[in-house]
């Protein structure tokens, strides 16, 4: 997934956006703004269902993200309102990917409940809480990288070409993630 250079217009932007205070957030405005492929299934297989389970709900995976950046807005709204709006509109995104992964886990006759491959549940220390907005758009970059390569390993382990295209382009919306939190620290780190 090389698509880092194109996305660098759009980050700008949307930075801009959220530092002005516009409120005109939704599924697909911190998205990677590409048209997502239809969700299907070629045949049920739960071998695949559950190689989805670790992006959906292991500890690195979009319930991670959901939970991390939900926290940290909470957290954040008082001592930094342009950190927040930005989780916000991230985590928008992001449940927006956790629906997608549980709606293919079902289509293909896995149980999207919240653990991964192993049936390990999820809970709340996996979650990225950080003491400062520095230190969480740091635990923020580190988890996008993750996830971007657990996107990458996890396309090679899928054979349904439908669920290939849909989950690439799902990684696609956490590499302009990772540039949205690269680009606010590099900021934040100016003022």
């Amino acid at each position: 997934m090389s698509y880092e250079g194109s996305f660098r217009k759009r980050v700008d932007r949307k930075l801009d956006q959220i530092i002005e205070g516009r409120e005109d957030f939704d599924f697909f405005t911190c998205s990677a703004g590409l048209r997502y492929p239809p969700l299907k299934v070629q045949e049920e297989d739960k071998k695949q269902a559950r190689i989805l389970l670790d992006l959906y709900a292991g500890a690195i995976s979009e319930f991670t993200a959901v939970n991390s950046f939900r926290y940290q807005f909470l957290v954040s709204e008082d001592e930094s309102p342009i950190f927040s709006r930005l989780l916000e509109c991230v985590t928008l995104n992001e449940e927006f990917h956790v629906r997608t992964l549980a709606r293919l886990i079902d289509e293909l006759g896995g149980n999207p409940k919240y653990f991964d491959s192993n049936k390990t549940f999820w809970d709340g220390s996996l979650a990225i809480y950080g003491t400062n907005v520095k230190d969480r758009l740091q635990g923020n970059i580190d988890a996008e990288k993750a996830i971007i390569q657990l996107y990458e390993d996890t396309v090679d382990q899928l054979t349904d070409p439908f669920v290939i295209d849909l989950v690439e382009r799902l990684g696609l919306d956490d590499v302009f993630h990772l540039q949205l939190f690269q680009e606010a620290l590099r900021r934040f780190k100016q003022d």
